[in-house]
């Protein structure tokens, strides 16, 4: 990790060995997770995570009953977001146990959020594909699909 090698050369004592290798921590290693700026991380996760959370809310109002069970996903992983925002603020003060559980938030998060990207397109090609056996209005979302199909 962040340890030094210190070296010692003691020529005058016989009995010692020519050269002393030993490893000292350095007592400013958890200053270093301040650069990363937790702060500003964790105000952005808590920002984007109110704002998923408020587009599922109105995709659950919304005329689209048969996705709504999709939307309890996404509304976890916002919490869970939120979570790790509110642990990552808190890691400011630089408390051991607040910086381990800092980084265990930010995997889960980092998860959640990629489950949730994942499922958000796979929404968007089924109806994509629903939508080119309906020929009624598989021109009507053509356009949309074919923007789908540029971005991947």
């Amino acid at each position: 990790m962040t340890e030094a090698a210190v070296v010692d050369a003691e020529p005058g004592l016989s009995d010692s060995p020519l050269v002393l290798v030993s490893f000292q921590k350095n007592a400013q290693r958890r200053l270093k997770f301040l650069e990363g700026e937790p702060k500003a991380l964790g105000i952005t996760q808590i920002c984007l995570s109110v704002f998923q959370s408020s587009c599922m809310a109105s995709f659950i109002t919304g005329d689209n009953e048969e996705k709504t069970w999709l939307a309890g996903f996404f509304i976890i992983s916002s919490v869970l977001i939120f979570i790790a925002g509110s642990v990552a603020i808190a890691s400011k003060n630089l408390h051991l146990p607040t910086l381990k559980a800092c980084v265990g938030m930010e995997i889960v998060a980092s998860v959640a959020s990629f489950f949730c990207l994942t499922l958000l397109m796979a929404m968007e090609w089924s109806d994509c594909f629903q939508a080119e056996y309906e020929n009624s209005t598989y021109y009507e979302a053509a356009g949309h699909c074919r923007q789908i199909e540029a971005s991947i």
